[in-house]
């Protein structure tokens, strides 16, 4: 038996090694299958991911998936790195991963872009690991010099689809954080599918996603509008904006304001 303990360390030792222990890759299996779950089920299940062996299945892949609706925020979130890392690039299964991430709900997508804003993520996609790094220093990756900096994991179809899609999310905080992370995205203001998701954001509830909205689609850039907008206060309602804000998109209505 797997003690949990080991569990960092088989990850680790997964990923080094070509050939991991096909002894801890069985133990590793039967405590994903163990019912009731075992306590820590989202650390098993990354130790797993580490394993080709265990990888090469599409059940762990649907364990993976099937976590995007798990009442329990952290083996959400452990489903969601595993995914980021391992499945989106596996041609096999990103289907898969396409249609779990068009179909979750605020939780999830939320979990998702903390994780694409995570710069951790982007060294770990480019095998990149240990010690401090610079955003500014190269790195000697499959051939070819590659800068962190200019990696954006936005240029992925599956994950600008996924974070496009939660634009739309009914959850506000959702809408916002959508809305700041796609400014990573090259000249994504003229971008068809983001204008048409402007479109129905001019008149969202939520009074800065309608002011970034309309502006962007005025011809100013998001990254600008956003800075403008601030964020805080968070203000849920066009009509609970005070007359005084500088950031009033409408005129003031002339009802007194509670």
């Amino acid at each position: 038996m797997v003690a949990l303990g080991r569990l960092g360390f088989l990850s680790h030792a997964a990923t080094a090694h070509p050939r991991p222990g096909e002894r801890d890759a069985a133990a590793l299996r039967s405590l994903l299958e163990r019912q009731p779950r075992v306590k820590n089920y989202g650390e098993v299940l990354a130790a797993a991911s580490s394993f080709p062996s265990l990888m090469s299945g599409p059940q762990l892949g649907d364990r993976v998936l099937a976590t995007f609706d798990d009442p329990d925020p952290e083996i959400q979130r452990a489903g969601m790195r595993i995914a980021l890392e391992r499945l989106v690039d596996d041609a096999q299964v990103a289907p898969s991963v396409q249609q779990a991430f068009a179909h979750c709900g605020g939780g999830p997508r939320s979990g998702l872009i903390d994780e694409l804003n995570d710069p951790q993520l982007t060294r770990r996609q480019l095998g990149v690991s240990g010690g401090a790094v610079s955003q500014d220093q190269a790195y000697f990756l499959k051939g070819k010099n590659v800068y962190l900096k200019d990696v954006n994991l936005l240029d992925q179809p599956i994950l600008f689809g996924a974070v496009l899609a939660s634009l739309g999310d009914r959850d506000a905080n959702v809408r916002a954080a959508a809305s700041d992370a796609l400014r990573k995205r090259n000249g994504i203001e003229q971008q068809p599918e983001f204008r048409a998701a402007l479109g129905r954001l001019k008149d969202d509830p939520n009074a800065r996603l309608q002011l970034i909205a309309r502006n962007v689609l005025s011809g100013k850039k998001l990254g600008e509008v956003s800075r403008t907008c601030s964020p805080a206060p968070c203000w849920t309602s066009i009509t609970s904006w005070p007359k005084w804000s500088p950031f009033w998109p409408l005129p003031a209505p002339t009802e007194r304001l509670a």
